[in-house]
């Protein structure tokens, strides 16, 4: 059986998105109330916007556990289950989309005097070339200024 994962060792990263759950478990003031003046003013403040500071401290906390969830899942090189570009897990149909950068770069050239739009219309037909004819759909779209 196939990993789902090209790395899947790398998924033992994921357990870092409970390190902002555990600091904010840890972190939890406890402290001894002392009667101040001052601080009784401060206090009410606080008071009025304390369930708003909660909500967002939570989000915020949220936030970085899914940032670091999710780097873990993209180290881990997720894959889909087939063996090509366009591989289909069912045998459906597929429909491709090609876009081509028509900018003035593209226009550059190598050695061997082949501009870089050259070489991207060719990389883009050998991806279309394992396409099926009777089921797939597939189209070039060009994005960008004319050269």
């Amino acid at each position: 059986m196939s990993s789902l994962f090209a790395s899947p060792s790398m998924l033992w990263w994921a357990m870092a998105a409970s390190v902002p759950l555990i600091i904010h478990l840890l972190s939890r003031r406890r402290y001894r109330r002392v009667p101040w003046a001052a601080m009784e003013f401060l206090n009410r403040a606080v008071k009025k916007i304390r369930r708003r500071l909660r909500f967002e401290n939570l989000l915020l906390m949220l936030l970085r556990m899914a940032v670091l969830l999710l780097l873990a899942l993209a180290f881990a090189n997720p894959r889909a289950p087939g063996d090509g570009l366009f591989a289909t897990v069912s045998g459906g149909s597929r429909t491709v989309i090609v876009a081509l950068d028509t900018s003035f770069s593209m226009e550059a050239r190598d050695q061997l005097d082949r501009s870089s739009f050259e070489k991207a219309k060719r990389l883009g037909l050998t991806l279309v070339d394992g396409l099926d004819v009777e089921r797939d759909a597939a189209a070039f779209v060009t994005i960008g200024s004319p050269a």
